[in-house]
């Protein structure tokens, strides 16, 4: 379902009708998503920056387009095997002061909702900053893991504020008792992985710095960006649905035949020697050759693709 009102507002809301997803341009892109009502995430910045494109204020809208999606599909693993994706989805295309246009897109789930860019036009492209941000209500507890390349340190619980740069997923629990985890989905080989800049309840998106990765990302037009993820509602809807939304915003599966994918034995050198070491080629091909006279893997073996 579509609604537009008279002040530039737009609102997409969940097959149930229980989650609403509200974008409006007054004076630059916010959202805002609620869960029966409740603020799940409040109004929060939206906009993306190119090198020779500003995205990020001064948008005019041009055109709108609503419709749903539903389809079934099957996953070699997981907690089901079966996954419906149901949703609606609402489309808003804006132009900046140069005729520059983007695409925002909304797509709002029984279990929560997501959006994306999609940078319209032609030729080469570079994105220098987002400011996508996920501002949660004041007041509201929060579990986080301070930023680390590997993505693995120990989770911080603190109701209040929190300052620093932050891994993805974030949880929090709102005073009204709705639970958000902060995600993205489909970082597919033309973006960047990204992390949390907070500040206070606003976490904002960063693009990854690190040696291994430069600041601004380069593509050809028309480019679609990862999508923002927010899993709303109950505990149990995160711990149960949370990679299923994710999956559902996840491009399929490019390998036609997966029967050959089992479970097996593995070694890698990052438990021991740490993540950095982990990108060692020759590092990594005496890994392969342990594992190799081990027996690991054999019942996995197939030619190579």
């Amino acid at each position: 379902m579509l609604f537009q009102d008279a002040y530039a507002q737009w609102t997409a809301v969940s097959p149930d009708g229980n989650i609403k997803a509200t974008v409006r341009n007054s004076p630059s892109l916010q959202y805002k998503v609620e869960v029966g009502g409740q603020t799940g995430v409040a109004w929060s910045p939206l906009g993306i920056r190119l090198s020779d494109a500003d995205f990020t204020q001064g948008l005019e809208f041009v055109t709108s387009d609503a419709m749903k999606i539903s389809e079934k599909y099957s996953m070699p693993h997981g907690s089901k095997r079966v996954h419906i994706n149901h949703c609606n989805q609402l489309a808003l295309t804006f132009k900046n002061s140069s005729g520059r246009q983007v695409k925002l897109v909304f797509r709002v789930f029984n279990e929560g909702a997501a959006y994306q860019y999609v940078i319209l036009g032609s030729g080469d492209a570079t994105i220098t900053k987002e400011t996508s941000a996920f501002v949660l209500p004041d007041g509201s507890h929060t579990w986080s893991v301070p930023y680390d390349k590997g993505y693995e340190d120990t989770w911080v619980g603190l109701t209040g504020g929190v300052n620093g740069t932050k891994s993805f997923p974030v949880l929090a629990k709102t005073p009204s008792d709705i639970w958000v985890l902060l995600t993205e989905a489909a970082v597919y080989g033309n973006y960047c992985a990204c992390r949390l800049q907070a500040e206070g309840f606003t976490y904002t998106v960063q693009l990854a710095q690190s040696p291994f990765f430069k600041t601004d990302l380069h593509y050809t037009l028309p480019w679609e960006t990862p999508w923002r993820v927010m899993v709303v509602g109950s505990l149990a809807n995160i711990v149960e649905n949370s990679a299923q939304t994710v999956d559902n915003l996840n491009p399929p599966c490019e390998i036609a035949d997966v029967s050959w994918i089992k479970p097996g034995r593995a070694s890698w050198s990052a438990p021991n020697e740490g993540i950095g070491k982990a990108i060692n080629l020759d590092q990594q091909k005496r890994y392969v050759d342990f594992s190799a006279a081990m027996g690991w893997g054999a019942e996995n073996a197939r030619a190579p693709l």
